[in-house]
């Protein structure tokens, strides 16, 4: 059903009740400017009721199962019943933080909500990996930040997005280095073989509030004998469990061994 042609200018809304099919109603009204769309629950367990208000071109509508058009504005419409896809795909942004001295982010983007879900009428659409944000820059940041970013629409056009804007938290604070003394493990224990040195030092990064939380408990510094090199030196592998460490480095990288 397409180019119906029923007017009146006194309308204000247009309100249909879709069997199945509401989705594509609703993107099909989306393309349109200066719309606010309600969608409700329909009588039925596979109907939507839409209802949508212009302050500009005003009309109503009812399509009932035996599409019956009620009233109609303005003079022409399409309306697309083909069956619509969709996939959740990744959001990803292009910020460039830049901190004041001492500050830093403290933990990963939040993104609510956390994926996007594209649609196409075409099955075989070249999906993408990942919705794009608009690019923004932060200079001197020592605060959290909470912000509406807006969408980048998809490149491809038999793509389309329902959502244009995505909340987005920014997770920065108060920054302090730690250092702390491991004891080196060997993997497997091997009597009389003697690491040189037999510790390793452990400098990290954490939020000011969280510093105090971290100790030598949250690491764990392994040497294992099969990574031998033919200089006689072993790689020191370090395993970080406490989530709230930013960023370590480990000193020295490697060690030496004596045989007995």
């Amino acid at each position: 059903m397409e180019d119906i042609a029923l007017s009146d200018d006194s309308i204000r809304t247009l309100q249909l009740e879709v069997y199945g099919r509401g989705l594509e109603l609703i993107q099909q009204y989306q393309r349109l400017k200066n719309f606010e769309i309600s969608v409700f629950p329909g009588r039925y367990a596979d109907s939507s009721l839409v209802k949508l208000h212009d302050v500009q071109d005003n009309f109503r509508a009812q399509i009932l199962p035996n599409i019956q058009l009620i009233r109609f504005y303005p003079d022409s419409f399409h309306f697309n019943f083909r069956k619509l896809y969709g996939k959740n795909v990744a959001i990803q942004p292009d910020f460039k933080l830049h901190f004041e001295k001492g500050y830093g982010q403290t933990s990963l983007l939040k993104f609510l909500p956390d994926s996007i879900r594209v649609f196409s009428f075409n099955a075989k659409a070249n999906w993408p990996a990942a919705i794009q944000l608009e690019p923004i820059q932060f200079d001197k940041l020592k605060s959290s930040q909470r912000l509406s970013s807006r969408l980048l629409p998809p490149t491809d056009s038999q793509l389309f997005v329902r959502k244009s804007h995505v909340l987005v938290e920014i997770p920065v604070h108060r920054i302090t280095e730690g250092k702390l003394q491991l004891p080196i493990r060997l993997v497997p224990e091997i009597d009389g073989i003697r690491l040189v040195p037999a510790t390793v030092e452990i400098s990290f990064e954490a939020a000011l509030h969280h510093y105090k939380q971290i100790s030598a408990a949250d690491f764990e510094a392994t040497c294992y004998w099969q990574e031998r090199s033919n200089n006689g030196h072993l790689p020191v592998r370090i395993k970080c469990k406490q989530e709230e460490v930013l960023r370590y480095k480990v000193f020295p990288k490697q060690i030496d061994y004596i045989l007995p």
